[in-house]
């Protein structure tokens, strides 16, 4: 929120504003950000997995994942609902993309290697927020848990 009255203020010689694939990556990082810290507990396997899937899934260069989170956070805490987040990313991502990054968020909500009651609650609430069916949600996370034994 201060960065953005920071920019309003800077004027046309500002910073650029951002592009839609960056806002895009903000809103995800805030909503994992959201899901990792929803039990009290952002354990150093939900931040690595985080720091990966921004990396490898979303491409964000390795020396720019840290002022993304940063900023992230910032917009999160400021944030009272995830409603701007999940509209961001539904405006940047066609469904496909978007299942994508449910599968992402299961990953970091599994990522621990427990679900706690309000990562799933969370997790059931971001799915609706994405567009996505109960039964979508599941297999989200079966595909998040990897490959099945056939």
């Amino acid at each position: 929120m201060l960065n953005r009255l920071k920019a309003l203020l800077a004027g046309p010689s500002g910073p650029e504003p951002p592009t839609p694939e960056s806002r895009g990556r903000h809103a995800v990082a805030a909503l994992m950000l959201a899901l990792a810290r929803s039990d009290d507990d952002y354990s150093s396997a939900e931040r690595e997995a985080v720091r990966l899937i921004l990396e490898r899934d979303l491409e964000v260069p390795s020396d720019e994942v840290d002022g993304l989170l940063a900023e992230a956070d910032e917009a999160r805490a400021a944030s009272i609902d995830l409603w701007s987040f999940t509209h961001s990313v539904r405006e940047e991502w066609n469904r496909e993309e978007r299942f994508g990054i449910l599968v992402m968020l299961w990953r970091v909500a599994l990522a621990d290697g427990r679900l706690a009651g309000r990562e799933d609650h969370l997790m059931h609430r971001l799915g609706d927020l994405l567009g996505f069916s109960q039964r979508e949600l599941i297999r989200a996370k079966q595909d998040a848990k990897g490959p099945r034994p056939r």
